[in-house]
């Protein structure tokens, strides 16, 4: 009976915990006409204007409003105000998502489903859900926890993982840890961001990277690859016949109302003295300064091409290429029949800016296997599959997501996702800018200006889908199927 009146105590001393602060559905918006004119609360300590978040707060005191926590990526920075019912946060304009916590509350994590703007100013209301607990209800848990010798707030703390290959017999590692073989199913984990990595003797490597939930668990899948068909795969890109087959698994991109795409498994390249086509061999490759050999007798590759210059890429002043588009897949081999193209401007806006995906999350800059350039995320990308920092921000930098090869290979590209390596820029033959900004040709032609095409432009700190280029500079190309 002491017992019984002991947990008694302790569950109404422990009631608030039972509270869940949450975000208010659809209370998330744009404050129209708000412009930040506090000159102390400006910039973040990357000297980028703050956005400002107004956050409303229902059923929560003063003392716990001054009481909440704040928390996002490792590059987003905060400056907190207190205002009358409000908590005014002066936010990196290009965060994320933010997390909000209470000491004596549970915690919720808000990811932003549009970019904000530097300088504008935003709103939401977090609302405290205060439990209801009636008295039967609170012998049912009292019950629950003397029928339990765990820690009920353990159930709150704590998920599963279900780790699943074919074939069976894989070792599992969570976060590089050695834990069991496959089929392995977790003692409770903590929730969070974990890496999932499995290996077998004979079979490549695979990792993917999952979120874990509170009290939930995760079942994660491989499909392993012998090393056998791996090494033919290499093999196969090597041959200068065959290397135009498509290797790396594509996903679907939108680039306009009912057309989606497919890209190619990496930039276009051209060997002038074979009249030779082929796809570079893994995504983040680029060829660099030996563009500057360019000449229609010059036994290497290149991948810097004037625009729409089709099967005469060794073309470089505007004079020499061609006035009206001139498309490269129609010299490429085709694959299955389905036959290459390069975006138009259009298209290249809309995959970058407009296009709706499962995650809400369409690119992201970062350097991958120490390579700068923009990934694409396919339409169906989940956010639990890898945990990316400043996505759909056209001011992040490279170094936001480092991702190895490892990660690349069995997490990105087992998803579908794209890599658009920044590869410089070629003025007649002089080659500049290699690994510091990369431009991708469309087919579209500026109507007012005959000298000139639109591409996209990628650099450290901006991303501009629609450049306009003078059509003799050497731009990289990325092609495309439609799907």
């Amino acid at each position: 009976m002491k017992k019984y009146i002991l947990l008694l105590f302790t569950l109404i001393l422990s009631l608030p915990l039972l509270a869940q602060l949450e975000v208010k559905e659809g209370s998330f918006k744009e404050v129209p006409g708000f412009v930040n004119i506090n000159t102390e609360k400006m910039y973040d300590d990357n000297d980028k204007p703050y956005a400002v978040l107004k956050i409303k707060t229902e059923n929560i005191s003063s003392k716990e409003r001054h009481e909440l926590n704040f928390k996002g990526d490792a590059q987003t920075f905060f400056e907190v105000e207190y205002k009358d019912g409000e908590v005014w946060l002066y936010i990196s304009y290009y965060a994320t998502y933010i997390k909000i916590s209470h000491e004596e509350f549970s915690s919720t994590e808000f990811h932003f489903p549009f970019d904000m703007k530097p300088k504008c100013g935003y709103e939401l209301t977090l609302i405290n859900k205060k439990a209801d607990i009636d008295e039967q209800t609170i012998i049912n848990l009292i019950d629950q926890r003397l029928e339990n010798t765990h820690i009920a707030s353990n159930n709150y703390q704590n998920g599963y993982i279900t780790v699943r290959t074919s074939p069976k017999g894989a070792d599992v590692f969570v976060d590089n840890v050695k834990v069991g073989t496959t089929p392995y199913l977790s003692e409770p984990i903590n929730t969070g961001n974990h890496k999932i990595s499995v290996g077998l003797n004979g079979y490549e490597p695979m990792a993917k990277r999952v979120i874990i939930g509170a009290g939930q668990e995760e079942i994660v899948e491989f499909t392993l690859i012998a090393d056998d068909i791996q090494e033919s795969l290499k093999t196969n890109q090597n041959n200068a016949a065959t290397a135009i087959n498509v290797i790396v698994k594509s996903g679907v991109f939108t680039v306009g109302h009912n057309k989606r795409v497919k890209f190619s498994p990496g930039n276009l390249q051209y060997h002038a003295s074979t009249n030779t086509w082929r796809f570079a061999e893994r995504q983040w490759e680029v060829i660099g300064n030996d563009n500057k050999n360019i000449s229609s007798t010059y036994d290497g590759w290149i991948d810097l091409f004037g625009w729409g210059t089709g099967n005469d890429p060794t073309k470089s002043t505007i004079e020499d290429t061609y006035y009206e588009f001139n498309e490269w897949g129609d010299y490429v081999p085709n694959d299955n029949g389905k036959k290459w193209r390069t975006m138009t401007k259009y298209e290249w806006s809309y995959v970058i800016d407009e296009r709706k995906t499962t995650s809400n999350i369409r690119f992201a800059m970062a350097k991958v296997n120490d390579i700068n350039g923009m990934i694409l995320l396919p339409d169906n990308w989940e956010k639990s599959y890898y945990h990316l920092l400043n996505t759909n921000n056209k001011r992040a930098l490279f170094t936001d997501n480092i991702i190895s090869l490892l990660d690349w290979t069995n997490i990105f590209e087992n998803y579908g996702a794209v890599f658009l390596p920044v590869a410089g820029h070629r003025g007649g033959l002089t080659v500049r800018f290699v690994q510091e900004y990369g431009d991708y040709w469309s087919s579209t032609k500026n109507s007012q200006d005959n000298s000139c095409a639109f591409g996209v432009s990628i650099d450290g700190s901006n991303l501009y889908p629609d450049c306009n280029y003078y059509r003799s500079g050497g731009q990289s190309v990325r092609l495309v199927q439609d799907y």
